[in-house]
């Protein structure tokens, strides 16, 4: 078996070039994980407000997740219990738990989430077309000079 040709493989390896890409602060591999017609869904999580915003589009999509570049020095993202269901239709829909810390001159943030994505094959590759991520919890403490 070519582990390449394995759906599972395929699609935990695009979730983490996304992680890669956002701790990189790269958008142009960023660009390169999502379909053209992306869609971005953001709120309706536990303890908000419930409402549901979609920002759909590549450029749009990589436009909005590259703002969030400038907030921080830093990021690392783990990814974890990455569950792939392929349905007879073409869609790849995965579910995993995320960590991150992000680093600031004066704090780290870190904080715990579930990934609810989309992926479909577009053109021989594996593209994310939707994605969803929900924090769960997220802490920050403050940091000396020397980044403790």
């Amino acid at each position: 078996m070519d582990i390449g040709d394995d759906i599972g493989w395929r699609a935990t390896q695009l979730l983490h070039r996304y992680c890669k890409a956002i701790d990189d602060h790269n958008a142009l591999a960023l660009a390169a994980v999502f379909g053209p017609d992306v869609a971005l869904i953001v709120g309706g999580q536990p303890g908000g407000d419930g409402a549901e915003q979609r920002f759909e589009g590549r450029d749009l999509v990589v436009s909005l997740l590259a703002s969030l570049f400038e907030q921080r020095c830093w990021a690392r993202h783990m990814v974890s219990n990455v569950l792939v269901d392929a349905d007879p239709g073409g869609d790849v829909r995965v579910s995993s738990y995320f960590q991150y810390v992000l680093g600031r001159e004066a704090s780290r943030t870190s904080g715990v989430g579930d990934y609810r994505v989309t992926m479909r094959d577009i053109g021989g590759e594996l593209l994310i077309t939707t994605f969803s991520a929900t924090i769960l919890d997220e802490s920050t403490v403050a940091v000396d000079e020397a980044g403790r």
